[in-house]
């Protein structure tokens, strides 16, 4: 299959693909931005806010991945590292910054602008995970900020489809 037969089925599947290409796209550590050209062209095809909204869930739902990796890793080390306990020590006095009231923005304002840009958002979300950071505060900032991408990328593709 060539590229643009790929993205004609993709295309041709709608919402759920994107689902699935939103997720595949934030699982795959370090980025691979397939979904990124996908969602120009359907925003060319006048799809634009249901778009975005599913691949922003999907992207979301992908980036619990590098957050559950940190979460996970904390144990592990914690356990491994025991007997010297600098590691525990810096995870633990890590997570008591990033969890103070004031700093909490700031950190959900962070991990807001990186979802917003195409950088990759992976090496940021484990040492987040690993600090113990609220769920509550991480899920509605990659998603808000994943929203805001994506809608960019239709929109930009649907200007561009007008022409």
């Amino acid at each position: 299959m060539s590229f643009s037969e790929i993205i004609q089925f993709l295309l041709d599947i709608g919402y759920p693909g994107v689902f699935v290409l939103g997720f595949l796209n934030s699982a795959i550590p370090g980025g691979a931005y397939f979904v990124n050209p996908v969602l120009f062209l359907m925003g060319g095809e006048g799809m634009t806010f249901l778009a975005g909204f599913f691949s922003a869930l999907g992207a979301t739902l992908g980036e619990a991945i590098g957050y559950g990796i940190g979460r996970g890793s904390r144990e592990i080390i914690g356990r491994k590292f025991e007997p010297r306990g600098k590691v525990q020590k810096f995870l633990t006095s890590l997570s008591q910054t990033l969890n103070k009231r004031n700093r909490r923005f700031v950190i959900f304002l962070i991990i807001f602008l990186f979802a917003a840009t195409p950088l990759p958002d992976d090496l940021w979300n484990i040492p987040v995970g690993a600090s113990k950071y609220k769920i509550q505060y991480f899920f509605p900032a990659v998603f808000f900020g994943k929203v805001l991408f994506f809608m960019v990328l239709l929109l930009s593709g649907s200007f561009w489809g007008a022409y």
